[in-house]
């Protein structure tokens, strides 16, 4: 026999799966989302208060002091203020002044840092900071069993955030006022100083001015030492930026600027720069200076200068950092590489001041002195006015510096709570239980390996199935006053007796037709019935059977050959205390011994009598086969009621010297395994199978009796359940 094809699952199979487990899911379903009803209700509710936020672009302040850097995204700014916003900067602030120490439960176990920053880690946890998309606003988000709490923790996280904004932007350029301030009063006192030395000389040696040609180096050396004194003052200014900047960062400081100047590639390009601005300087102190020269020389050292900044950020490791330090390592990387371009011309203006000093050194020795003099009254002069010049701007930058964070809606009192949503959880609680039970049952369904379809038996038995016998109960009786009343006076039910216009007794009408045409050609007069286990119902469809075929006016005899469990005598209600194996033992004739129900004259019954010690050898002995051979003249059919193949030989001994068997086979219930092997078992006898019957059969199920679903009475539906067929 061939093995089982594969039998593709339509939408209706799927819905019998899912309709056979219905009480599973259901329970599944209903306990699940009580459940979750139950946790709704019983929750505490959360609250959420939030704030919104508008965070604008950058811009250059006057002395280039924009703290974040003006070359950063709108992106990475909002990125960047979200991670300072949850930084212990702001959140230390918040902490103190709602006095959450208190609030948070902290324990007492823990020193005050340790409190403190227990206070912070929950309080970050518990924020949610969102960017609204395609927008430069975030929302500050804090939710809390307290609604007054949540409201008044969003509210002072921002004004804190606020205010730290503006006092960070603020304090670069009070930093540059402070120090340009102190640079001035030192210049002032020098520049008093050197005016009085200049006077008192031009008095003690009797002279006023210089000449023509002393005048001229006087003016150059003077203009060289000026610039060198405010690129000074300049670097001096960068590093007061660069320590603002540094303090603003929360983690490890990157590279240092003696780490940059270090560094073997920057210092290649530093030194060529030196040596360009020194070309440029000494081209520059010419009459008639090569102005392509010039503009060559100015040109590369733009293209270095950018060569420095980028080394700088790849030394910093730019890109890499996250949260405040992100934004901030780029307007590092921007000052400290103009500090690298500022001590290059530094040595550069030194170099060629040193070469005019030898100039200089020629002239006498009164004149050397007036030029020193006057050269000291000089820087002091123009350094004063450049530190004039750079107070006023530092104190512009100051007066001018605002925050670019606005607050767009302030966070009021929440009095819906957003957590538990009673309504929402319940409904996806009832929609994912019924998905996850719906699963469970396909995987259930999986794993069970029973026979689940009407087509799958057939293949795996490869006998056609000739009965299908629904679930019945003794009811639904003619008189009107007994229907729906199982009828008790028998153990067994005799379904076609109690219920001969029902449709179970339809169905056994339909077997017996069905032998018929079984074939035509031969007929055939004993028959076997069985089953692979017990329980399937193998007894009841024999007696059933053996009444429907005498009722078409044959002369039947059932006999009960179940030398284990008999239960024929049971069915019929008649004695058994004489049987088949009296007859065997006893030579006696089997007429003696044959029993009947009253209306079914062409029925007889023979029992088992007392059961034999050893059944199989009865079955096999030649005095059976004799007995068979003369109750055959007799008889029209001859049914033999044996035990379950799987209990024990009788049937597959009986069923090669009868004509055939009749298996029955509880629907539903048949492990996909037994089948196989029951099938093999019958393979190696010369036992002939007639076909099958499905027995018990929910006329609701659709994966069995298809033949009969559409004509099942709505009357069946409506009577309690109770045991069905034995």
């Amino acid at each position: 026999m061939e093995e089982q094809n594969e039998i593709r699952l339509t939408v209706v199979d799927y819905w019998h799966i899912i309709w056979r487990r219905k009480w599973m899911i259901a329970l599944f379903v209903l306990t699940t989302t009580i459940v979750v009803i139950i946790g709704s209700f019983i929750t505490a509710p959360i609250y959420q208060a939030s704030v919104i936020l508008h965070i604008k672009k950058q811009t250059q302040t006057v002395l280039g002091g924009d703290l974040l850097g003006s070359g950063i995204s709108i992106k990475e700014e909002i990125n960047t203020q979200i991670e300072i916003l949850k930084s212990r900067s702001v959140l230390e602030n918040v902490v103190i002044e709602l006095n959450l120490l208190e609030t948070f439960e902290i324990s007492e176990d823990l020193n005050d840092e340790e409190k403190l920053l227990a206070a912070m880690a929950q309080l970050r946890k518990d924020i949610s900071v969102d960017h609204l998309t395609n927008t430069q606003l975030i929302r500050i988000s804090y939710s809390s069993r307290d609604p007054e709490l949540a409201r008044d923790i969003c509210n002072t996280i921002s004004r804190s955030f606020i205010e730290r904004n503006l006092q960070s932007k603020r304090a670069e350029a009070t930093a540059v006022l402070s120090f340009v301030s102190s640079q001035m009063e030192q210049v002032s006192e020098r520049l008093n100083r050197a005016e009085e030395e200049l006077l008192d000389y031009k008095q003690a040696e009797g002279i006023s001015i210089l000449d023509s040609e002393a005048r001229l180096r006087v003016d150059r050396l003077s203009q060289l030492e000026s610039l060198y004194q405010g690129i000074n003052i300049e670097r001096e200014i960068l590093g007061t930026r660069i320590n603002a900047v540094l303090n603003q960062m929360e983690q490890d400081v990157p590279a240092s600027q003696d780490t940059l100047s270090d560094d073997p590639v920057i210092k290649r390009k530093t030194d060529e720069l030196t040596s360009l601005q020194e070309e440029l300087a000494r081209i520059g102190s010419k009459a008639s200076p090569d102005r392509s020269r010039i503009d060559d020389i100015n040109e590369r050292i733009d293209n270095i200068k950018e060569e420095i900044k980028s080394d700088i950020e790849r030394s910093m490791g730019i890109g890499m950092a996250t949260g405040v330090n992100s934004a901030l390592n780029v307007k590092l990387a921007e000052l400290q590489s103009q500090d690298i371009v500022l001590a290059a011309q530094e040595d550069a203006l030194i170099s060629f001041v040193e070469e005019l000093e030898e100039d200089i050194i020629k002239l006498p020795a009164q004149e050397i002195g007036l030029i020193r003099l006057e050269r000291v009254r000089r820087i002091n002069d123009e350094l004063y006015a450049t530190l004039t010049r750079a107070r006023n701007e530092a104190q512009l930058e100051a007066a001018s510096t605002i925050g670019n964070i606005d607050i767009i809606e302030t966070a009021a009192t929440p009095f819906k709570a957003v957590y538990p949503r009673k309504r929402e959880n319940a409904i996806m609680s009832l929609l994912i239980s019924l998905f996850i039970s719906i699963g469970l049952a396909f995987i259930l369904e999986y794993l069970d390996n029973s026979v689940k379809s009407e087509d799958e038996l057939k293949n795996l038995l490869d006998i056609p199935l000739l009965g299908y016998i629904p679930q019945y109960y003794g009811e639904f009786q003619n008189n009107t006053a007994t229907r729906g009343k199982p009828n008790k006076a028998r153990d067994f039910t005799l379904e076609i007796l109690d219920n001969p216009r029902s449709h179970t007794s339809e169905e056994f009408r339909l077997l017996g037709a069905n032998l018929r045409f079984v074939d035509i050609e031969k007929d055939i007069k004993t028959i076997v019935i069985t089953s692979p286990f017990p329980g399937d119902g193998k007894t009841t469809i024999a007696a059933n059977l053996a009444i429907a075929l005498a009722s078409r006016e044959e002369r039947v005899l059932i006999v009960d050959t179940d030398f284990r469990m008999p239960a024929i005598h049971k069915i019929f209600k008649i004695p058994n205390n004489i049987g088949i194996t009296n007859i065997l033992a006893e030579g006696l004739s089997y007429k003696t011994a044959l029993g009947k129900i009253d209306g079914e004259w062409s029925l007889d019954i023979l029992t088992c009598g007392p059961i034999p010690p050893n059944p199989s050898e009865v079955i096999v002995s030649r005095k059976m086969d004799n007995l068979i051979e003369e109750m055959k003249e007799e008889y029209d059919r001859i049914i033999f009621d044996v035990p379950p193949v799987f209990g024990a030989t009788d049937a597959l001994m009986l069923g090669s010297i009868v004509d055939g068997t009749l298996v029955v086979i509880k629907a539903g219930h048949i492990d996909k395994r037994a089948i196989k092997r029951f099938r093999d078992l019958y393979s190696t006898t010369q036992t002939r199978i007639l076909g099958g019957v499905l027995n018990k059969v929910d006329p609701k199920d659709g994966r069995f009796g298809h033949s009969f679903y559409y004509y099942y009475n709505e009357a069946y539906c409506s009577v309690e359940k109770h045991a069905g067929n034995r």
